[in-house]
């Protein structure tokens, strides 16, 4: 079995610091709009729980 250290007070404010700022990118980042300028289709759910096909160029098919 092996034993981990405990991280310090500092590590964990510095640990708890990070993962404040991934979150905030990641809610601030439009995952769909990067991958559509790279010419990517993407699939998501729409607010009534529609599979929604988006298209680099804007066009979109309901798929179900």
């Amino acid at each position: 079995m092996s034993v981990v250290p405990r991280k310090s007070a500092a590590e964990q404010a510095k640990n708890m610091a990070l993962g404040e700022a991934l979150a905030r990118a990641v809610e601030e980042t439009h995952l769909g709009a990067i991958l559509a300028a790279r010419g990517i289709t993407t699939v998501a759910l729409d607010e009534d729980g529609r599979m929604v096909e988006y298209r680099p160029d804007g066009s979109t098919t309901v798929l179900s």
